[in-house]
């Protein structure tokens, strides 16, 4: 059974920032795996961060409930990043901004939320 979204944000910002590199590192070989076989996605997926309590309780004030505080990546959505088109310089983030996702989503400057959609945009 999953723990519910506070208690998980809790235990991340216990357990996860002090690991943070090694986090990263397992997070950067799965993606130099992914990327170097460029096969069909299958879908799978690799924690790279966690809802703060700080989020947690702005979206609770908002009346949100995530039904999970971890914050994951697909193969699908490397695939999606790293295409030619989306790597062209201004387009989008960067393959190394791909790399650091662990690190970027630890200490964003903001954590906005999207009024159309409702998605969390980590500044």
């Amino acid at each position: 059974m999953d723990a519910p979204p506070a208690l998980a944000a809790a235990a991340v910002e216990t357990l996860l920032k002090p690991d943070l590199p090694a986090l990263t590192r397992s997070y950067g070989d799965w993606l130099d795996g992914v990327v170097a076989l460029r096969t069909r996605p299958t879908g799978d997926r690799r924690v790279v961060g966690a809802l703060s309590s700080t989020v947690l309780d702005a979206l609770t004030a908002l009346d949100v409930a995530p039904s999970s505080a971890a914050i994951t990546i697909a193969d699908t959505d490397v695939f999606h990043l790293t295409r030619n088109v989306k790597t062209s310089p201004g387009r989008a983030i960067s393959f190394e901004d791909v790399r650091r996702l662990p690190e970027l989503l630890d200490a964003p400057e903001a954590v906005l939320r999207d009024r159309e959609d409702g998605s969390l945009l980590y500044i």
